[in-house]
């Protein structure tokens, strides 16, 4: 009975032992696979947290790159705006100096046609006042010759009506004192000029006589 006893309880020691071995393989297959699940877990949880993090870096990636984008198209668009201003105030500067190069072109054009235009009138002027004083001129000229030889024409009349005057005077004083002498009788002669007085208005003439002892001669 010991004997069986013993092995009973060896038996049961053994089971016991196998159980408690099986237990504790147990326990331990529990413990790894509780490990290997929470390590399953943990990888699970680096791994959503990495792609979380990949995720939210991509994010922030893509905003950053959004608001880079952003910034540099509103640089490019204020870029642009700066220059289109500053194309268009050159531009208007260009034609505000092209519309004054143009007045100022136009006022001195202006200037000096009206420049040339008094110039032209002053020379006009000038040329008729010339062309009018040779006219008057000429006229007075004209009329200086017609009146000298006017002057000249009366000289030679009035000169010739005086010669004749002066002509029929001296006949006239010859025939009368040839008929005085005719009357008086004795002959003479006229021996010197028949003279006239300046001052008789009728132009009387008197002659220079002496009797000679020859017949009456008129010289």
């Amino acid at each position: 009975m010991s004997e069986d006893a013993r092995i009973i309880t060896v038996k049961k020691i053994d089971e016991e032992r196998l159980a408690n071995e099986r237990q504790a393989g147990a326990e331990r297959e529990a413990l790894a696979e509780s490990q290997r699940a929470e390590a399953q877990a943990n990888s699970a949880r680096v791994t959503r947290d990495a792609d979380a993090a990949q995720l939210a870096a991509q994010s922030e990636a893509g905003r950053v790159e959004r608001e880079n984008a952003a910034r540099m198209e509103t640089a490019r668009n204020e870029a642009d705006r700066a220059k289109r201003d500053s194309d268009a105030r050159m531009a208007a500067a260009q034609n505000e100096a092209d519309r004054l190069k143009n007045e100022n072109d136009a006022r001195m054009a202006a200037a000096r046609n009206e420049a040339d235009r008094l110039k032209n009138e002053n020379d006009a002027k000038m040329a008729a006042s010339r062309t009018e004083a040779d006219r008057r001129q000429r006229e007075s000229d004209a009329q200086m010759a017609a009146a000298q030889n006017e002057a000249d024409r009366l000289k030679r009349e009035n000169d010739a009506q005086r010669a004749g005057a002066q002509a029929d005077l001296d006949r006239a004083a010859k025939e009368k004192a040839q008929a005085e002498a005719e009357k008086a009788g004795p002959t003479i002669s006229v021996t010197g000029p028949i003279q006239r007085d300046p001052t008789d208005p009728r132009h009387s003439a008197r002659l220079g006589c002496e009797y000679v002892g020859r017949p009456f001669r008129h010289g």
